[in-house]
């Protein structure tokens, strides 16, 4: 019966706990006031930082070193079979010892850029100043909640008046040598010297 008994009080005090975190410590606009405890409390509830990082580190060199202590280890194991003959079986140590690390490390890597692509987007959203729940917010807002401004009254500016061409000489002597045109007063081609 006490383990019943238990089990009702965790659901109802855990419920209890979730009301007063959402309403207490969880909005954003509670942040600045709370003192350093409960900032703390405010970040791991908003997941501003990842504790699966540091886990998975502490994992990854506890896994390295014991792959690299049970393949010493394993280095001294002889086996015998059925027959009673004795063979060496250090090899799988000596494999463990090489291969394992390189192993774990590209499970670990494989893992973690997983983790630091979540960290960089929370990083990123927190310079921004925004987080998923407010982009939430205002994608989920109806269209008639928001207010449109009429654009402004420019004044009236004049169109500017177009520079006009200059306009084409048609007087003038074309040089029978060269095709060049002349003007009526030059009595030489300006382009090949050739006398008019």
């Amino acid at each position: 019966m006490w383990p019943i008994i238990c089990i009702v009080l965790g659901v109802i005090l855990g419920i209890v706990g979730t009301i007063v975190s959402f309403i207490l410590i969880v909005p954003d606009k509670r942040r600045n006031g709370l003192n350093k405890f409960f900032k703390f409390l405010h970040d791991l509830f908003n997941f501003k930082f990842l504790t699966l990082e540091k886990i998975m580190q502490a994992f990854y060199i506890f896994s390295t070193l014991f792959v690299i202590v049970y393949g010493f280890f394993y280095l001294f194991t002889f086996v015998e079979d059925f027959r009673g003959n004795v063979s060496w079986v250090g090899w799988v140590g000596l494999l463990m010892i090489l291969f394992g690390p390189i192993l774990i490390r590209l499970a670990y890597e494989m893992l973690m850029m997983f983790i630091i692509l979540v960290k960089n987007t929370n990083q990123i959203n927190n310079k921004l100043g925004t987080s998923y729940a407010e982009d939430n917010n205002q994608a989920a807002a109806p269209m008639t909640q928001q207010t449109y401004a009429a654009p402004e009254a420019q004044p009236y500016v004049a169109p500017m008046a177009q520079p006009q061409a200059a306009p084409v000489q048609t007087n003038g002597w074309f040089c029978t040598q060269c095709g060049f045109q002349n003007s009526d007063m030059s009595a030489f081609c300006n382009n090949c010297g050739k006398a008019k």
